[in-house]
């Protein structure tokens, strides 16, 4: 697979349809880029820094950076499933992930995933020890970019009129539900609420019903009732 240096030689010769920081344009070679940026700065692989500054620090144990790792040290995995012609039928892993890894090549759990969130509504602390700073944690919360296309997104406002907007910051979606900040990329995190949430699924079909039904419900328990008992772990 194509080293990850290769991606800032080539994109020096795509042509621009619009004009630098002017549209909304999701990609996911640009998050390669950066992964390989990681690798300039640091002197470490993009896996190994992931490994040594993400996983260990925030203790997550049983995340990995491939399938085949993840498959070679659990036991109990999810298999991926596709619904065609009303059919219900496995598919294989995708493992063509070298080129495009740091776009989304990792294979976690929801234990984990928890840790990941809780990091993110703790101002980038862990315990005590502040590994990424406030200032630098609330960058990454800000709008960057205004305007996102609603075709792309999965929380449309004009199918939720309770959310108000939807702009891009780094590395997620920003809108507004019913007057609280609302984060998400696939899961979601209400920051003034102190709380944010993580599900998986297996195939397409129950991610969709599982964010147009299931997540607008969390959002309004969450926001809107007097009362929300949850447990922490």
């Amino acid at each position: 697979m194509a080293p990850l240096n290769l991606f800032p030689e080539r994109l020096a010769y795509f042509e621009s349809c619009k004009d630098f920081r002017s549209t909304w344009q999701y990609q996911n070679m640009m998050y390669a880029t950066a992964g390989y940026f990681v690798e300039c700065v640091s002197g470490l692989s993009w896996e190994d820094f992931v490994r040594q500054r993400l996983f260990a620090l925030l203790g997550m144990t049983n995340s990995y950076i491939d399938d085949r790792s993840a498959r070679e040290s659990v036991m109990d995995y999810s298999l991926p499933y596709r619904s065609r012609h009303g059919e219900i039928k496995e598919l294989p892993f995708y493992s063509h992930w070298q080129a495009l890894a740091p776009a989304g090549s990792i294979h976690s759990c929801i234990k984990d995933m928890s840790k990941r969130v809780r990091f993110h509504l703790n101002k980038g602390k862990v315990d005590d020890q502040q590994l990424v700073s406030e200032e630098q944690m609330m960058q990454l919360h800000t709008s960057h970019m205004p305007g996102v296309d609603r075709e792309l997104i999965t929380l449309d406002p004009r199918q939720f009129p309770e959310l108000f907007y939807t702009n891009y910051a780094l590395g997620w979606f920003v809108t507004s539900y019913c007057g609280h900040t609302l984060l998400h990329h696939g899961g979601s995190i209400l920051l003034d609420q102190l709380c944010g949430w993580v599900r998986y699924t297996n195939c397409a079909r129950s991610l969709y019903v599982s964010l147009t039904g299931i997540l607008p419900h969390f959002h309004h328990l969450l926001c809107l009732s007097e009362t929300w008992g949850f447990v922490g772990n």
